[in-house]
């Protein structure tokens, strides 16, 4: 007796069409569950990767925060910058006493790789600056209306980053 006669291998009612198209059918759903998994696993992979980049940021701007402290409060400390601000707190031409706290901020701007290194007097006054855009200094400006200044002067240890009003460039 032979089987494909009687039907065996066959489900009766189904046509083959609509077999192959349910097949289709299962194929794309399975393929878009697969999609939408290697879509997240990917995602996740992404965000763990920025994850630990930020990570990576948030420290060097942390070392870089605690030197920039560290700096400015060695410059506070800095014999020619106290006694310039002490003896003669207000702008001046004499030559010498400008030398000195030039040589100690410059000495502060090389080591610390700033742009620009000033000190202020208790008015917010700027009576010594380093040079910045190679001829340019921030001598005789005034910058009491600035949180760092303020909060400096209420006793505050402060690193306030902001762009600066005069020259336009990002700073701590």
């Amino acid at each position: 007796m032979d089987h494909s006669e009687k039907g065996y291998g066959k489900t009766p009612g189904i046509p083959l069409r609509m077999k192959v198209i349910g097949m289709m059918g299962i194929a794309v759903v399975l393929c878009v569950i697969l999609l939408i998994l290697f879509s997240h696993l990917g995602h996740n992979r992404h965000f763990f990767m920025q994850e630990k980049e930020t990570a990576q940021l948030r420290d060097d701007l942390n070392t870089f925060i605690a030197k920039t402290k560290g700096t400015s409060q060695q410059l506070a400390k800095n014999q020619y910058v106290v006694d310039r601000l002490l003896k003669h707190p207000h702008l001046t031409d004499d030559e010498e006493l400008n030398r000195d706290i030039l040589t100690a901020l410059h000495s502060v701007k090389l080591v610390s790789n700033a742009s620009i290194v000033y000190v202020m007097n208790h008015t917010g006054y700027v009576i010594a600056s380093t040079l910045y855009n190679s001829n340019n200094n921030l001598t005789g400006n005034r910058y009491r209306f600035r949180p760092y200044f303020t909060m400096a002067m209420n006793g505050y240890h402060t690193i306030y980053p902001a762009v600066g009003i005069t020259t336009g460039k990002r700073g701590l």
